[in-house]
């Protein structure tokens, strides 16, 4: 008889002190609801707040667990593996280097470029005698010019999914184990099926917003500056069925091919083009077509398809994603749109000027956010507030500002908002 797959959790430090209910997980994993954690050691060269009390949590009960890292590119990278290793040990079954995108400057700022990466998971291997396995999204491997390197490892992809049964009246990420597993058991996360990655996927985090008081987080934490609980937990779910994924994580793992060396004579891959001479600034132009200026980027982010943009040199690339039709995260009505965009056809402007009154152009808009942050930081807070289509096309700069307002703006502190808001 077919298993099913492995389900389980990863927690760091944002659960805060006291507030992981290990006597709730221990039963569930006991009867079978899900089965491991995975637990955050460190960042950079600093320990887990929370580290020692969720090992001994997991220790204590018997529950399946294993760490990973978060990797600081601005610091010594041969450190952090060391202390990595000084934390956990040799003779863990496995161990998780962390590649995402820092949440603020204090986290690194950046991204691990390809060599870095590299040397991170060469010391690690030579300090364990095992193979790291790499936490990250398929379109961050992208951006770094991972994705040749990577076959060399086994990964954790992360990409997050609207649950299909709330659509289209919601959209909102999963919240149970079973209601995900009705609608994708046995499936590869969208962005690397069909990839050369396919093969090497050994577990998929798909929501980040899982019903955390239910399987595993206390109501009140011991944190007297953050009394509230944890609400939402990152659910996971293996591509291997159960006992081969146990083994694999938690029982040891067989050994890969030697690795990429990273001295750069790896031949860059040649995606195929999903629509003849469409490259990604042509496809990041459709998407503007098909909705406006203040929605385009927020369904590119659906999507999954940031790269598109991130690092700027992508734009010309030819675009090789999935076809309209079978993208991610978007509605139907919002594919037609798209398809619309893409044959052609006619789309009516809808966008009128936010301050008609003021008369406040793109480039306006551009010098607001300069005045109000600086020379290095402008350009983030644009990003992060989805509106780079205010300068690309560059002829856009002179168009009235047609976004929302800036009190609406998403992704911006309050504070960041308030000193735009002084500049106008």
């Amino acid at each position: 008889m077919t298993q099913r797959q492995a389900l389980g959790i990863d927690i760091s430090h944002w659960s805060r002190t006291g507030g992981v209910n290990f006597d709730k997980v221990q039963q569930f994993v006991s009867d079978g609801t899900y089965d491991f954690l995975i637990i955050k050691a460190g960042q950079g060269l600093a320990e887990s707040v929370t580290f020692v009390e969720q090992m001994q949590g997991a220790e204590q009960r018997g529950i399946p667990h294993t760490t990973y890292y978060f990797l600081d590119p601005t610091i010594d990278i041969n450190q952090q593996a060391k202390h990595y290793v000084n934390l956990v040990g040799t003779e863990q079954p496995s161990y998780i280097v962390d590649v995402e995108l820092p949440r603020s400057e204090s986290e690194g700022g950046r991204l691990p470029t390809r060599s870095e990466l590299l040397k991170f998971l060469g010391e690690m291997e030579r300090l364990t005698k095992k193979r790291p396995i790499i936490y990250s999204r398929m379109q961050l491997l992208q951006i770094i010019q991972f994705v040749t390197a990577a076959e060399n490892y086994k990964l954790w992809m992360a990409q997050y999914l609207w649950d299909r049964s709330l659509l289209p009246q919601q959209r909102t990420f999963y919240r149970f184990f079973s209601d995900f597993l009705d609608d994708y058991a046995g499936t590869l996360p969208p962005s690397v099926k069909g990839t050369k990655l396919a093969k090497n996927v050994l577990l998929w985090q798909f929501s980040e917003k899982g019903d955390g008081r239910h399987y595993i987080f206390n109501a009140q934490t011991a944190d007297p500056r953050f009394t509230v609980g944890k609400r939402s937990a990152d659910l996971n779910i293996s591509i291997l069925e159960r006992d081969a994924f146990m083994e694999e994580m938690f029982g040891g793992s067989a050994p890969l091919p030697p690795p990429d060396d990273g001295d750069g004579d790896v031949v860059p891959e040649q995606p195929t083009a999903t629509y003849p001479d469409v490259t990604n600034q042509d496809m990041i132009n459709i998407f503007l077509q098909a909705s406006s200026a203040t929605l385009y980027w927020e369904w590119i982010v659906e999507a999954g398809l940031e790269s598109m943009a991130v690092p700027r040199e992508n734009r010309a690339k030819l675009y090789s994603g999935p076809k309209l039709e079978d993208l991610p995260g978007l509605e139907d009505v919002e594919k037609d749109a798209l398809l619309a965009a893409l044959k052609g056809e006619p789309l009516t402007p809808t966008d009128q000027p936010t301050y008609p009154d003021l008369e406040i152009t793109n480039q306006d808009m551009i010098n607001f956010f300069l005045a109000a942050s600086s020379i290095n930081e402008y350009w983030r807070w644009i990003v992060n507030a989805g509106l780079e289509s205010m300068a690309v096309p560059q002829q856009n700069r002179t168009k009235p500002y047609t976004g929302p307002k800036v009190e609406d703006l998403p992704n911006l502190s309050q504070d960041q908002k308030d000193r735009i808001l002084a500049e106008m």
